[in-house]
């Protein structure tokens, strides 16, 4: 998992359009990985390996994500932290955490 994360995962900020408060938006953390589609059954046990996400095809891609706030901070979070990335995705994993 560290693997693929460091190659095609992505920790990111996302501020999609919310009515509930005076900024007209929310602040949302999205963790995903991606991979072509001869691999979704690969990318469909990342579900079964977090209890958590979804998977959606994105052209000749299929895209893990997980979106819920609980999933992030009780399940993806503190499997990076035990299961440091290696290199400049790092980085991201700390600024996202």
């Amino acid at each position: 998992m560290r693997g693929f994360s460091s190659a095609e995962g992505c920790f990111l900020v996302n501020l999609p359009k919310s009515q509930n408060n005076k900024l007209k938006m929310k602040v949302q953390l999205v963790f995903q990985l991606t991979q072509h589609s001869r691999d979704e059954k690969l990318m469909r046990s990342f579900i079964d390996f977090f209890d958590c996400g979804n998977i959606f095809k994105d052209g000749n891609n299929f895209v893990f994500r997980v979106t819920k706030f609980n999933d992030i901070e009780s399940r993806i979070i503190p499997f990076f932290r035990n299961y440091l990335i290696l290199g400049v995705k790092y980085e991201d994993f700390k600024d996202f955490a």
